[in-house]
């Protein structure tokens, strides 16, 4: 009998009690509790054991859990400090990019400044046929390397989306009349035509970026001059309302070139690329143009395509979403458009600029470092009669206007001591010289220079190199 059952009926009877003693039906009785007592122990005893089984293969398996946990939390760790260091070594790559970008534009704008300036200064004295040719050589070269300056500039600025799109009304005729005129002399050394399509009900005013739809066709045209040898250039521009505000203004260049193949069109677009490596050689440029075009073109709510035939030509056509103007509604057809046709020579005489200006009764405070600009800027300010003292840093310049007084201040950007920026914002309320224009010559011409100088106080912003007529102008705007 279970030794459980029968520990319990001893306890009742007596310890003496013999259970043999009862009834065969209480025995019976007694033995069918007794076997029920131990199925039932044995059942709780395999319970028992299988419960201390599942409860170390639990313990084993949380275990387990708290070590993988551990590895991955662990992994994680190492992940996010290697992620870490990666966004912090990608930050300083492009930072350490931007200042290298904003250092060279600096360096070479500084001495492209005095070639181009000593170019137009030279221009203004009596020079032989054979010299004149040499300096509008020299000109072309420069303007050719500050367009390259520029595109590598303008490529850096989108790769980093620094690049904004401005919003300002402007004219079509005139932007188109300023094309013209620019590669007009390309036009006419290479024999080529030039057609201008317009439609009619385009209206004389819009809102956008003109700058940049500048920017983007001539460099089309440029292309399209550089890669034709006979024929000529046709420049469409169609345009069509999308709603209320929004105009669609839609641009072709067609031209009679090399054109393209198939297999050239699928990289067309690409960085630093052109159609092969001896077009690369034979028509020189850094491949970036039609990139910084195509980009430019997207900034602006547009796309850029192009259709092209090898020997036969190509066509290049994008758009860009423009607003129009309420108060300025005319169409073109009501604008005379002669002088975008014409073929008269619009270019500036280098021998005349300057001398719709008299800065006779001004007196200027050059602050600039460089010599060969002291020079530059100097000569430019003596042609119209100008008064000039030159300081080479701020500090300097202080000193100058705490002591005298000066109608302008031509102010440098990066200079040893104490810089422009710095010199201004005392100029403005130390000195509390508030009226007194300051307009910024330099060669910083990195996104954000510009506001830097305005935030700073000074009236203008004027990049390296700079032209005599865009001095002139600047100055007038605030003296006369």
């Amino acid at each position: 009998m279970h030794k459980l059952l029968l520990k319990q009926i001893r306890r009742i009877y007596s310890r003496k009690f013999d259970y043999q003693t009862l009834p065969d039906e209480v025995l019976q009785l007694l033995q069918l509790i007794s076997d029920t007592y131990e199925e039932h122990y044995t059942e709780l005893d395999f319970i028992k054991h299988t419960l201390e089984i599942n409860s170390q293969e639990l313990n084993a398996a949380n275990k387990k859990i708290k070590d993988r946990n551990k590895e991955l939390n662990q992994l994680v760790d190492e992940r996010t400090a290697s992620l870490q260091q990666a966004v912090l070594r990608a930050e300083h790559a492009t930072r350490a990019k931007s200042n290298f970008l904003a250092t060279m534009s600096h360096e070479i704008r500084t001495p492209m400044n005095a070639i181009v300036g000593f170019t137009h200064l030279l221009q203004t004295t009596k020079l032989t046929k054979a010299q004149n040719n040499y300096l509008e050589n020299i000109d072309n070269a420069s303007s050719n390397l500050l367009s390259i300056i520029n595109d590598i500039l303008d490529f850096s600025k989108i790769e980093a989306s620094k690049l904004d799109i401005e919003w300002v009304p402007f004219l079509l005729k005139k932007l188109i009349t300023e094309i013209s005129s620019l590669i007009k002399p390309k036009l006419e050394e290479k024999g080529l035509s030039w057609c201008l399509y317009l439609d009619k009900d385009i209206p004389t005013t819009l809102m956008g970026d003109p700058l940049r739809i500048k920017q983007v066709l001539i460099n089309l045209c440029s292309n399209a001059i550089k890669f034709t040898q006979t024929g000529g250039i046709t420049l469409t521009i169609k345009g069509a309302s999308l709603t209320e505000n929004e105009y669609d203004l839609q641009f072709s260049v067609t031209d009679t070139g090399i054109g393209m193949s198939e297999e050239q069109l699928q990289h067309v677009f690409m960085s630093f690329t052109q159609a092969d490596s001896s077009t690369t050689r034979k028509y020189g440029g850094t491949g970036l143009g039609l990139t910084i075009s195509k980009q430019l073109v997207e900034l602006m709510g547009g796309d850029l395509t192009v259709i092209s035939q090898l020997d036969k030509g190509s066509s290049f056509q994008f758009n860009v979403i423009t607003h129009t103007v309420a108060s300025e509604n005319r169409p073109l057809q009501d604008v005379d458009i002669s002088s975008v046709m014409s073929t008269n020579d619009q270019q500036e005489d280098v021998h005349k600029i300057g001398e719709e200006y008299n800065f006779s009764h001004l007196s200027i405070l050059l602050v600039e470092d460089n010599k060969v600009n002291q020079i530059v800027a100097s000569k430019m300010l003596e042609i119209v009669g100008a008064t000039l003292d030159i300081a080479e840093n701020g500090k300097i310049a202080l000193e100058y206007i705490r002591e005298n007084h000066y109608d302008v201040v031509l102010m440098d950007m990066q200079m040893p001591v104490m810089d422009g920026l710095e010199a201004t914002t005392l100029i403005r309320k130390k000195l509390h010289k508030s009226h007194l224009p300051i307009i910024a010559m330099t060669a910083n011409a990195m996104k954000g220079d510009e506001e830097k100088c305005l935030n700073a106080g000074m009236n203008a912003y004027l990049s390296k190199p700079i032209k005599r007529d865009t001095l002139y102008r600047t100055i007038a705007q605030y003296v006369l």
